[in-house]
């Protein structure tokens, strides 16, 4: 697999236009996406990439990211299938990007996805706690699919809470930068 860091991406990514033979990809589900994201980037979610290959399948180099990497790692085997494109993972995602101190686009304030994740889930098992403490023992239920829940998360690297939340209203606001040269391809991929 090819790698690439996040300090060598931004020597490349100012280049990168939506008439360009290469393109950025994020693949985090789109409330992720606004709510930060590395200039120059389109985003096409990771469930959504195969019905996107057509749109991709004319790009020579195509830099994969998420927020950490796990998703990537998995994009880049389903970009494999695109004949005659290089497919190449920015190593650490967004975080890394972040780390080396390089800049982001936030398209509006509002807690980031996870933090919402941890807020529910905090809420659920309170509610089960005590609900099994003073009404049933059924409640403790609600705690195991919380649990199992969490436990599909870090095996898969997929979060059905964040896709859920992703739809809510709060995080459906979605703002394109009209200084964001990937908005042309974005919208391709979108329709």
């Amino acid at each position: 697999m090819n790698q690439i860091s996040a300090v060598e991406l931004q020597q490349i990514a100012p280049k990168i236009t939506p008439q360009s033979s290469e393109v950025i990809i994020n693949v985090c589900q789109e409330a992720e996406f606004d709510e930060e994201h590395i200039p120059n980037t389109i985003n096409i979610p990771l469930d959504q990439l195969s019905s996107q290959l057509d749109v991709l399948k004319n790009k020579q180099v195509i830099y994969v990211h998420c927020r950490s990497g796990k998703r990537s790692a998995q994009a880049v085997q389903i970009l494999s299938q695109l004949n005659g494109v290089r497919v190449v993972d920015i190593q650490g995602g967004l975080l890394a990007w972040k780390e080396s101190g390089l800049p982001t686009i936030r398209a509006f304030n509002r807690f980031p996805i996870m933090q919402q994740v941890f807020i529910a889930a905090s809420i659920l098992l309170w509610t089960s706690i005590l609900g099994t403490y003073f009404l049933a023992p059924t409640f403790l239920v609600l705690a195991i699919i919380v649990a199992t829940g969490f436990l599909i998360s870090g095996v898969t690297g997929w979060c059905g809470m964040a896709s859920f939340l992703a739809f809510m209203p709060w995080n459906k606001q979605k703002i394109l930068k009209k200084d964001n040269p990937a908005n042309e391809l974005n919208l391709q991929c979108k329709r």
